[in-house]
């Protein structure tokens, strides 16, 4: 089985804890936007990718798992989209929501249980109309927990991308091999070391003169 170099793995390990963090915060976010009437489960499917790249980015640091990390990267870059995504909608729900307070503030009343402002139309029925501030606080809380989530998993798409895309090769262990004093060669690992030759002023043996 593949695997990665310890740095790598630290590293993607380390982001996923902040990312499992970003997750946690997302999920509480929207889980309390969905008790307040919100339909579009703002916050709790960013979580969930979210939660799954942290998760993933834990098990490359333990397990030191390339594959682990491939997948890391993949939903590190699809979280780069999403957060952006959830990002922009809770900056345009916030901007709403501000111009809703002010209407709300001056113009709507409590009547039947409910949060009555008359011939002016909002976006969802409150029960109460100090919820006005809970809600700008929830989609305040996306927008910076997922512009500062969008910094963190870019980063560990990069780490992701060095992990498994740019990852070095074994290098080559050298050999000394001394054949004659003075005459050093080098062969690298797995390379036969040369033959040795007829030393400088040897006879053959076929050569050799005979004893007087």
């Amino acid at each position: 089985m593949s695997s990665i170099e310890a740095g790598h793995g630290k590293s993607a390990g380390i982001v996923g804890i902040i990312i499992l963090l970003f997750a946690l915060a997302d999920m509480i976010a929207g889980i309390i936007w969905v008790t307040y009437g919100g339909k579009d489960a703002s916050g709790i499917w960013v979580g969930l990718l979210l939660l799954i790249t942290g998760i993933l980015g834990i098990v490359s640091w333990v397990k030191l798992n390339k594959a682990a990390m491939v997948f890391f990267l993949v939903f590190c870059i699809i979280d780069i989209i999403c957060t952006i995504v959830q990002a922009v909608i809770a900056a345009l729900g916030f901007l709403i929501w501000q111009i809703l307070k002010a209407v709300i503030a001056s113009q709507c009343t409590i009547k039947n249980g409910k949060c009555d402002c008359g011939d002016k139309d909002i976006p969802m029925d409150l029960e109460d109309c100090s919820w006005i501030s809970d809600i700008e606080a929830i989609f305040l809380t996306l927008l910076i927990a997922n512009g500062l989530c969008m910094i963190v998993v870019f980063a560990g798409s990069i780490i992701g991308c060095m992990a498994t895309c740019c990852a070095k090769g074994p290098q080559q262990t050298g050999v000394v091999v001394v054949q004659h004093p003075g005459v050093v060669v080098t062969t690298t690992h797995g390379q036969a070391p040369p033959g040795y030759g007829e030393q400088p002023g040897q006879y053959p043996m076929t050569d050799v003169p005979p004893k007087h």
